[in-house]
């Protein structure tokens, strides 16, 4: 491993065991690049529509329109972490997302990402930013560890509107409705990743997680930016950021969208 890799050896097998690993971003991106990147997302968020009685505020693809966002998603020491961790030759950005969660927020419900999304291969990686200390008060993600062994469980709903203050996401138990009695013997106990500001948690694309309701009285504020395989094939299923783009189904996701970062 040379010595400025932007992870460590152990980091690669604990991603690749467990299916999530927690990284000093701010190593990763340089604390100027990762100072601007705050400074991005704090403009964003005041910029972004605030609906009364909203428990989300967030927006996508925000890489094209802020270049902080967008040089920190195609940083070339981020887009080697990626490659590191996937283990894939190549790896292109899939997408990014701003998030403030108020008090309130019920949760993401537990799902994978990559069953999501049109793609035929293992290898997505979602990094997901603490922009501010989170505490497990606030709904912080879990993770169920080596999940990600357990193959795809089918497409899931994120956000569900049916999810409330008085119904909130459960994960620890959720988690557990979906399994075998002999998937237990694979996965491990539930990991809830409390986060410092700077530091991110990332997980495989197939490993289960969600997060709970915000208990406390701040806001979780969060950066995500996911990344797949260069060599990942486009499965024609519709989703909003490949349709129309001209993509064929069964070929390379090879387009200016999906730039490569490493």
């Amino acid at each position: 491993m040379p010595e400025n890799a932007p992870i460590t050896a152990e980091q690669v097998r604990t991603f690749r065991r467990e299916g999530v690993v927690k990284v000093d971003l701010v190593k990763v991106l340089g604390a100027q690049l990762y100072q601007a990147l705050c400074a991005a997302c704090a403009e964003v968020e005041r910029t972004l529509p605030h609906p009364p009685d909203a428990t989300r505020i967030g927006g996508a693809d925000l890489r094209f329109k802020v270049a902080a966002i967008d040089a920190a998603a195609r940083s070339p020491r981020m887009g080697e972490m990626v490659r590191m961790l996937s283990g894939a030759e190549h790896m292109r950005i899939w997408l990014d997302a701003y998030e403030a969660l108020q008090p309130g927020f019920p949760g993401t419900s537990v799902h994978q990402d990559l069953p999501n999304y049109p793609m035929d291969r293992r290898g997505l990686v979602t990094v997901i930013l603490a922009l501010e200390d989170v505490t497990p008060e606030m709904g912080v993600n879990q993770f169920l560890p080596r999940s990600h062994r357990l193959g795809p469980f089918g497409c899931r709903t994120v956000y569900d509107p049916a999810r409330s203050r008085q119904s909130p996401v459960r994960p620890r138990e959720e988690f557990l409705q979906l399994l075998r009695s002999d998937d237990r013997e694979i996965v491990g106990d539930v990991i809830c990743e409390t986060q410092r500001a700077g530091e991110a948690v990332i997980h495989d694309g197939l490993i289960f997680h969600a997060s709970g309701l915000n208990r406390s009285n701040r806001v979780y504020r969060r950066m995500s930016f996911v990344y797949f395989p260069a060599d990942t094939r486009y499965t024609g299923i519709p989703y909003y950021s490949t349709d129309g783009l001209g993509l064929k189904p069964f070929q390379t996701l090879d387009h200016e969208r999906f730039p490569i970062v490493a």
